[in-house]
């Protein structure tokens, strides 16, 4: 079960590290998908592999690190079944800010959040 929390810490530092590296072309990615009707299917799609892996094989809820792993897989769980269920959903949730000082903001917070996960795994 440790090492899912090893996937997800990693995945949250890798992606948040795309997010501030990348922002400008994280913004453009969204702003183009945003018109697109399968945009929401994608999304949903993408997240809801890590986040259904998650839950699966590490369902824990105590009071500790690992709890934030469970708490990464459940939302993204919970917003891939919003977007796969209800496509138009997708575009209220990106329509406030796709720029990319607000993928500035994402990639920092999950990038710490991953990295505490990480050295969590490790202590």
């Amino acid at each position: 079960m440790e090492e899912i929390e090893l996937y997800t810490g990693s995945l949250l530092v890798i992606i948040g590290l795309s997010h501030i590296l990348l922002k400008k072309e994280w913004s453009e990615l969204f702003k183009d998908l945003q018109g697109k009707s399968y945009a929401a299917a994608i999304i949903g799609l993408i997240t809801m592999l890590s986040g259904l892996f998650i839950i699966l094989f590490h369902n824990v809820w105590h009071w500790d690190l690992s709890l934030v792993t469970t708490l990464v897989g459940w939302f993204w769980f919970i917003k891939s079944l919003k977007y796969m269920l209800i496509p138009n959903s997708y575009k209220y949730s990106y329509d406030e800010d796709k720029s990319p000082r607000a993928f500035l903001f994402i990639g920092v917070f999950m990038a710490l959040t991953g990295g505490i996960i990480v050295i969590g795994y490790y202590l």
